[in-house]
């Protein structure tokens, strides 16, 4: 069957309005549902967030803006200068929230790279923010701010 002729039990649509009627697996439904009500609770509308290596949907998902230019952080990647650009960005941003895959990245798998591309920036938001959480295969780090995690 085609479409919604037929769900099976291990699919079902996200319950995400901006999701449409895409069907995934059902964990994966779980962690875009959950991720995206905790982005849109704890973040205003035009709050920006960084959503790394390459879960830039989270930010459609939410309707929230990037940090950087680059939807999908990890293709800063292919050239220096765009790496130093988002790094930059990441630095004078300090988004409160920072999403970050708890897998590699798609691109670091597809081309067998052992580690992950631009380790700069996961390595500057565990040195800066806090784990506060994870929901599914997505870790989720707080800026502690000048106050500190609320």
């Amino acid at each position: 069957y085609i479409g919604a002729d037929r769900l099976d039990e291990d699919y079902r649509v996200i319950a995400v309005e901006r999701a449409g009627s895409s069907r995934v697996p059902r964990w994966q439904a779980e962690e875009i549902e959950g991720v995206t009500r905790y982005l849109r609770r704890e973040l205003e509308p035009e709050e920006p967030l960084l959503a790394y290596p390459d879960l830039g949907i989270f930010n459609y998902f939410a309707d929230r803006p990037h940090i950087t230019r680059f939807q999908i952080p990890i293709l800063a990647a292919a050239d220096e200068r765009w790496s130093r650009e988002l790094m930059r960005s990441l630095e004078a941003e300090l988004p409160r929230v920072v999403l970050m895959g708890t897998t590699r990245s798609t691109p670091s798998v597809a081309t067998r790279n052992p580690g992950e591309y631009l380790p700069e920036a996961s390595d500057f938001v565990r040195e800066n923010y806090q784990h506060a959480g994870r929901i599914g295969r997505v870790d989720i780090f707080r800026h502690p701010g000048p106050e500190g995690i609320d």
